[in-house]
């Protein structure tokens, strides 16, 4: 018993250990910079992104520094996307394969082309790279926005386990004339997920028309069947013409079977959109939900539960020892009598 005790013990440490380990970074963020060479068409001399007045079939060069700001050569890759807003509501330049809207007139990413893909840079060189900007040929109102995103390219060789690599985003936006637009949110659809194997409700929020929207208060509530789960607030901005899949996590809580309501309001100034998807889950699927995601605290067995298995064990072992001393003695009697 002390022998199987201790074994315990050591398979409880080791699994501690696995648990709490942290990775150790590897290198410094500060690796490079990116900065602007402002040219004519831009609206704003003092901004550190391009915000571009051009007209129809126009086309503009644009010059971007990179310098390594390190004591090691490094390679930097640059791209161009759309700008969408991710999961958490922020804007981003990385990725545009989700978070496009239908609504936009042209596609940015179909106008801007990069020289230069993949830049090379020894110790403190610096580098500049070109963005070519083809302006469709009919007029558009309000912008299309996208960004250059440039992240350090890994080393095979670094210590640690872990590798950062810096990246930057920057914005790049064109627009035909200086007017506003009058904003524009739907609030298309909830579903249930999992992300991270945690459980999660999704709600998808289209900002159908081509501006920014800042400044917009995100207020949900989560009920089902009439009870409130989730009620939260956030502060967000929305890129032109994206459709947001914003992620609210359950924070621990387990999905039940039925009907849920995501209340949704969004106000920007003067202007108020609001929206109650809905969605249904049966019980078979709230229990596969809750049985992989790790955030649900798992109900241990308590000892009178383990001592009444226990028990129910031996007793089955002493019927059986019964049964089979009984059939036993009935040969045995059998036996005598012949």
């Amino acid at each position: 018993m002390k022998r199987i005790v201790n074994c315990l013990l050591c398979i409880g440490a080791v699994i501690l250990f696995y648990s709490y380990a942290v990775p150790v970074e590897a290198a410094s963020l500060g690796s490079f910079e990116a900065n602007i060479k402002v040219p004519d068409s831009q609206t704003n001399k003092e901004l550190m992104y391009y915000d571009l007045l051009l007209q129809p079939k126009q086309t503009e060069e644009l010059s971007l520094e990179l310098k390594n700001t390190s004591e090691k050569e490094l390679t930097l890759a640059v791209s161009f996307h759309r700008a969408v807003n991710n999961s958490n509501g922020a804007i981003v330049y990385s990725d545009s394969s989700e978070g496009k809207s239908d609504s936009a007139a042209f596609d940015i990413e179909d106008l801007v082309a990069v020289s230069d893909k993949e830049v090379t840079l020894k110790p403190n060189e610096t580098k500049q790279i070109t963005i070519e900007v083809a302006m469709p040929n009919e007029e558009f109102a309000g912008v299309l926005a996208g960004g250059l995103y440039i992240q350090q390219v890994g080393s095979e060789e670094f210590e640690g386990n872990v590798q950062n690599l810096f990246a930057r985003e920057i914005a790049l936006i064109v627009r035909n004339r200086l007017e506003t637009v009058e904003p524009e949110i739907k609030i298309n659809s909830a579903k249930a997920l999992q992300e991270n194997a945690r459980n999660a409700v999704s709600v998808v929020i289209e900002n159908s028309t081509p501006t920014y929207i800042g400044d917009v208060e995100l207020s949900y509530a989560i009920s089902r069947d009439e009870q409130t789960i989730i009620e939260e607030t956030k502060m967000i901005t929305f890129a032109p013409n994206t459709k947001m899949n914003y992620f609210i996590p359950l924070s621990g809580q387990a999905f039940e079977a039925g009907t849920y309501t995501v209340k949704t309001t969004l106000t920007a100034g003067d202007n108020v959109w609001q929206g109650a998807p809905t969605f249904t889950i049966e019980a078979d699927e709230a229990k596969e939900y809750n049985q992989t995601d790790v955030s649900i605290e798992k109900t241990p067995l308590s000892w009178l539960t383990i001592g009444i298995g226990v028990a129910v064990g031996l007793l089955f072992i002493f019927v059986i020892i019964l049964v089979i001393k009984n059939k036993k003695l009935q040969k045995e009697l059998k036996s005598t009598k012949k």
